[in-house]
């Protein structure tokens, strides 16, 4: 292990009683708000290497993808018998009632994991950090040192394929 990855590590122990705190302020559960802590430490650590040095950066992408993905599983939670893909936001709902449609989903999740995996590292961890991480354009910008304004073509071009590449899947499937 990297000396980097020792900061990190210690950063890490000690943000994460703070970040259990903050989704508790929103989950008002416990359990929950460890279990995604522990999502968003996993999908930091993963993206570790675009942080630049810089403690404040990894402490405000830490504490907004905390508060952003508990309103998120907050919101989730209220749906009754949807669940939801987070690409698109609601390009891939399915009734859990039925067998067909969670196939269906399931096919579907299936496919945007492939189409994700073929987009370039820097898009992926855009589109992982805006859906997945629930950062904002300004705050993804600040991290991959790009504007917030290349982010949002970035991440457009990128949904767009995933986009393409499900709908085009589909297709052969009917």
């Amino acid at each position: 292990m990297t000396r980097y990855d020792e900061e990190i590590k210690s950063i890490i122990v000690l943000l994460q009683p703070k970040m259990i705190s903050a989704a508790m302020s929103v989950l008002h559960d416990y359990e929950r708000s460890k279990d995604l802590v522990q999502d968003v430490i996993e999908m930091f650590w993963i993206h570790r290497r675009m942080f630049k040095r810089n403690v404040s950066d990894i402490k405000s992408y830490m504490y907004k993808s905390t508060i952003n993905s508990s309103i998120r599983l907050l919101k989730s939670s209220n749906a009754e018998a949807e669940l939801f893909v987070d690409i698109d936001e609601a390009m891939f709902v399915a009734d859990e009632g039925n067998d067909g449609d969670c196939e269906m989903y399931h096919a579907r999740s299936t496919l945007v994991s492939e189409a994700l995996s073929n987009l370039d590292a820097k898009d992926k961890a855009m589109v992982e950090m805006y859906f997945y991480g629930s950062m904002s354009l300004t705050d993804i910008g600040k991290i991959m040192n790009v504007s917030p304004r290349k982010v949002s073509k970035i991440l457009t071009k990128s949904i767009e394929k995933i986009k393409n590449i499900v709908i085009n899947n589909e297709m052969c499937y009917e």
